[in-house]
């Protein structure tokens, strides 16, 4: 799946409808000058705990992009030519499109890719990677689900008639 969304609801919809589907799901998503391209896979819990070395979703690294309150508060403009024209990078869509597609590209031509994401900045002339790391995704706050630890079961002592 592919999502470009202007709401973290709309956002939140995505990875909801997706829950069970063990799909991946690239996002992309942009500010003013600057934005975001994660690629994870969206599963339920149980298979989470199952499969660490899935690649997390945005959801899971970056848990406010989901955060549909936070829509209220958000006054970045939507992806509409006029208010874009005005307020946004003329060109921050296609350098995120760009992004998303090279990642798309290089994973149908390899079978992988080579991170779990990039950030894209306008304003500084960056382009950096998220490593396809467990030290790297918690750094943004993701730690690896660990399966629940179980809990010792009480031994009885059955009293023998005599």
């Amino acid at each position: 799946m592919i999502g470009c969304v202007d709401t973290r609801a709309a956002r939140a919809a995505i990875v909801g409808a997706a829950q069970h589907t063990r799909a991946y799901y690239l996002d992309c998503g942009n500010d003013t000058d600057r934005g975001q391209v994660v690629i994870g896979q969206v599963c339920g819990k149980s298979y989470a705990l199952k499969h660490p070395e899935r690649l997390p979703h945005v959801g899971e690294l970056f848990p406010d992009l989901l955060d549909a309150k936070l829509d209220a508060k958000d006054e970045t403009p939507s992806c509409s030519m006029a208010e874009a024209l005005r307020k946004r990078s003329l060109v921050i869509n296609q350098a995120i499109a760009v992004q998303a597609f090279n990642m798309l590209w290089t994973m149908f031509r390899t079978g992988a890719v080579p991170f779990s994401g990039v950030f894209v900045n306008l304003a500084t002339g960056r382009t950096n990677p998220i490593p396809l790391d467990p030290a790297a995704w918690a750094r943004f706050g993701y730690e690896i689900p660990k399966p629940p630890v179980k809990k010792a079961s009480r031994s009885r002592k059955v009293k023998l008639a005599a």
